[in-house]
């Protein structure tokens, strides 16, 4: 069957609705004759190329999809040419920018003999963009400190990561299938039920307190977050769990309840300072209740001043909306951290890190406050600002072009492009370039590589090697002798820096290669790209 058959059928409506069929699907078309060259493609194809059916068909499929002078390695058509069964691939395709299943199926005439294949081009970058999410969010799951697993409507477990496995003792292949209630004491059954009837109404459970069994019988404290899962339609189809470790927390308070002398021991002797307050209904803080001597000492009080106050008193005031948050959070999860601004007793204002927790304490819900003084790392922290802002200043006001960019490698891992990530004004003077961050050299100067061949290969060489190179070359697109010193800060990365020595320069070749018209030295020949390694 002729290229010319395609088009050419015996029954013209037969031809038509073909025709209609064959640009309505939603994949990329081609067919293919056995000498590679492409008979015909659908409307898809021709749509998402961007090309019209004249540019595309009659020329080798290699030559104007990949741009070789021979079809690739993993070529389906030519496995397909060879043993005349159908093949199939998924890789990238650079002029198509995603990751496509590629197909040749062959095509026979009415004898049976092979006459071409055809080709389906299908996208799978979605699928694929869709599965390193799925990766990156099971690899999140998997690394957490808290164990966290799913169930089913009948409370079998159908995930689990590997902190259940540490905290409750079961493999993950002995626990898949298996009840909850293996891990459930029998006094927290009622409960249990309680909390999944919440859910299969749709609630969330957070920061729920209560009792698991490990495999060895050992009880455990935990937190638990429980949260509805749903499928496709909407409909809840399971709960997802997140059990925190709680054991420490409890153990303090018990601790606080249980030994009040051992308490004051820790309390007393802490190198921050810790202080308790009542909490209110919201969540905020109410009047200090006990303080230790590291925050006596730190805000000028006496223990009778202190504890006649609340923390609203030594928030400084812009920081006040902050204890609304951590109000919320603490009704939330129990527990809370972030900085705030506090103020002493004469005035001065302390910068402080701040853990919060909530317990029981005498039947009354309270806040266990640690503060840390960050004054010393809030000066280091502006020190590092200042130095690094004076470095850019000093960046910015260099006379010498600065360059850093990124290199851009082949299937072969030979530089081929590189891409620019930051510059100088120095570089934009020099170059005479401004808007060229985040976009290939090739883009910018496409004759560049052919012009300039060693700045390509030298360039390449130090981001790949880490060596460091200087050399000087004449840059025609600017006119200009460039003295460049290249180093590598990092594998594929390369910073050069450039110094205009066209002034230096162009006294050496006046006599032989330049004259001066109309104020601006020109070439009399093609001047070549001579250059030189310091």
């Amino acid at each position: 069957m002729g290229a010319d058959d395609y088009n050419d059928l015996p029954d013209s409506e037969t031809n038509f609705e073909w025709q209609q069929i064959f640009d309505s699907l939603q994949d990329m078309i081609a067919i293919i004759g056995l000498d590679f060259k492409i008979k015909k493609v659908n409307k898809v194809m021709l749509d998402t190329l961007g090309v019209k059916s004249e540019d595309i068909v009659g020329k080798e499929c290699y030559t104007f999809m990949h741009g070789t002078e021979k079809p690739p390695e993993m070529c389906p058509h030519a496995k397909m040419v060879q043993d005349g069964t159908a093949h199939q691939i998924e890789s990238p395709i650079e002029m198509l920018k995603g990751d496509y299943s590629v197909s040749a199926h062959p095509i026979q005439d009415k004898d049976g003999n092979l006459t071409g294949s055809i080709h389906i081009v299908h996208s799978v970058t979605e699928r694929n963009e869709l599965s390193n999410i799925n990766r990156y969010l099971a690899s999140i799951v998997e690394s957490s400190a808290d164990a966290i697993y799913g169930k089913d409507l009948d409370s079998n477990i159908i995930s689990w990561n590997k902190a259940a496995e540490s905290m409750y003792g079961y493999p993950r292949e002995e626990m898949m299938g298996k009840s909850i209630f293996s891990l459930i004491p029998s006094n927290k059954r009622a409960e249990y039920h309680e909390l999944m009837d919440r859910i299969n109404h749709g609630e969330a459970i957070t920061n729920h307190d209560t009792q698991r069994i490990k495999k060895n019988g050992e009880l455990i404290d935990v937190a638990v977050y429980i949260s509805p899962m749903h499928d496709s339609n909407g409909n809840i189809n399971g709960s997802a769990t997140i059990a925190h470790d709680i054991h420490e927390r409890k153990f303090m308070e018990q601790t606080l309840r249980e030994s009040e002398e051992k308490y004051r021991e820790v309390f007393r002797n802490a190198n921050d300072m810790i202080c308790l307050n009542l909490m209110e209904e919201d969540g905020s803080p109410g009047k200090f209740i006990d303080v230790n001597q590291i925050g006596l000492d730190m805000y000028g009080y006496s223990r009778d001043e202190f504890l006649d106050m609340n923390a609203l008193e030594i928030v400084e005031l812009e920081d006040k909306v902050k204890l609304d948050l951590n109000a919320k959070n603490l009704k939330l999860r129990g527990y809370d951290a972030f900085e705030i601004t506090t103020i002493t007793k004469t005035g001065r204002r302390i910068p402080i890190e701040i853990n919060n927790h909530t317990f029981q304490l005498n039947g009354k819900q309270v806040i266990i406050a640690v503060g840390r003084d960050v004054t010393e790392r809030k000066k280091a922290e502006k020190a590092l600002v200042e130095s690094e802002n004076r470095y850019r200043s000093l960046f910015e006001n260099m006379l010498e072009g600065f360059l850093l960019a990124k290199v851009v490698v082949n299937k072969e891992q030979e530089p081929v492009d590189w891409i620019h990530i930051a510059i100088n004004q120095g570089f934009k003077t020099i170059t005479e370039f401004d808007d060229v961050v985040g976009k290939n050299v090739t883009d910018l100067l496409p004759d560049l590589k052919d012009t300039n061949p060693e700045v390509f290969e030298i360039f390449g060489r130090v981001a790949q090697r880490g060596v460091n190179e200087t050399f000087e070359t004449y840059l025609r697109f600017i006119e200009k002798w460039l003295n460049i010193t290249v180093f590598s800060p990092e594998k594929d990365y390369f910073v050069a820096v450039f110094e205009d020595i066209t002034e230096r320069k162009i006294p050496n070749w006046h006599s032989s290669k330049v004259k001066k018209s109309s104020g601006k030295f020109l070439t009399t020949q093609k001047m070549p790209c001579f250059f030189r390694k310091s």
